[in-house]
């Protein structure tokens, strides 16, 4: 994570509770859960033409989605774990995305990692402008649960930025009724 700000880990959870997980995710799958993707921006778009990936979301603690709930305590513990060796990043809770190959390129390195979707691989990455990337077409069923974290003061300022842009955070602008004359 220090120097190329990614970290991946095989055979994260052992194949017994990986295999309840994906057993969890297929019956979401089954029952209607999952949705098609969305952009975040670029609104004009049409998301199909961008993003072939379907999604739900879930925290863990919904009925039938115990062990997802397992995975998440997992890597809970190994962002805690991290507290402190991650430079002066304050990672103080989660926050919700998405999930073929997995490209990312290291910003400043003249690399770039696949990053294979193999059964219970944890994949640990700085997911901003330090390793831009791309997920490739998967020409099969892949599923991926992916879980953000955000430092405090970045996710603050992020949060100050979407409410200015969208007009719910800075100058009131009071609003006059148009006058009748009599």
């Amino acid at each position: 994570m220090r120097y190329y700000g990614i970290c991946v880990k095989d055979s994260f959870l052992g194949a017994a509770l990986g295999g309840r997980v994906l057993a969890e995710v297929e019956a979401l799958k089954r029952g209607g859960r999952l949705r098609d993707g969305q952009l975040v921006s670029q609104r004009a778009i049409p998301p199909r033409s961008i993003r072939g990936d379907q999604i739900a979301w879930v925290e863990g603690h919904e009925p039938g989605c115990r062990s997802i709930g397992a995975l998440m305590t997992h890597v809970d513990t190994v962002i805690r774990h991290c507290t402190g060796r991650l430079g002066s990043y304050v990672i103080n809770g989660r926050t919700k995305v998405h999930g073929g190959l997995l490209q990312i390129f290291p910003e400043g390195r003249p690399v770039v990692a696949n990053i294979e979707p193999l059964f219970d691989r944890l994949l640990i990455f700085w997911s901003d402008r330090r390793n831009p990337h791309e997920v490739k077409p998967a020409y099969a069923t892949r599923y991926a649960i992916t879980v953000w974290y955000f430092d405090a003061k970045e996710r603050a300022a992020a949060k100050d930025k979407y409410q200015l842009a969208s007009g719910q955070k800075g100058v009131q602008v009071p609003v006059s009724q148009p006058t009748t004359p009599t």
